[in-house]
């Protein structure tokens, strides 16, 4: 993906323009739909004139410092000096909520299921980076 525009409105369905970039090439496309992922998935289409659908979609947030679930627990662990410079900048000090977001997809394509992942700091563009993904996998497995 070289780059997405998204809007996001309480009175219009959402919108996504896609510039992706296959084989040295820019394709363009724009699609809308019920959410920011579905407006996504229509605008790959279209960029890409493929019939793709959403068959299987998986998003988790991890991260770590105060506040994060279970941190409470880790203060009571002990670690070793080099776990606790993953976990601090010095010494206790939490780095702060560095979320990661993670998606997982799986696109259904002529019958077969492509596998793609993608991570953001943002879920959705986790989401769109893992659509992506699947996407280069069906070029590359099928010679679309």
């Amino acid at each position: 993906m070289k780059d997405f525009q998204s809007t996001n409105s309480s009175d219009e369905k959402p919108y996504t323009k896609v510039r992706l970039e296959l084989d040295g090439k820019e394709k363009v496309g724009q699609g809308t739909g019920e959410g920011s992922i579905d407006s996504y998935m229509n605008a790959v289409k279209d960029a890409l004139g493929i019939d793709i659908d959403l068959y299987f979609w998986d998003e988790k947030a991890v991260y770590h410092g105060k506040g994060a679930p279970g941190y409470e627990m880790l203060e009571r662990m002990q670690f070793s000096n080099e776990e606790l410079s993953m976990l601090s900048d010095d010494e206790y000090d939490s780095k702060g909520q560095e979320a990661i977001a993670k998606s997982m997809v799986e696109l259904l394509y002529q019958n077969e299921i492509f596998h793609g992942r993608g991570f953001a700091r943002d879920i959705t563009r986790a989401t769109y980076n893992a659509i992506t993904d699947a996407c280069d996998a069906i070029y590359r497995l099928r010679s679309v």
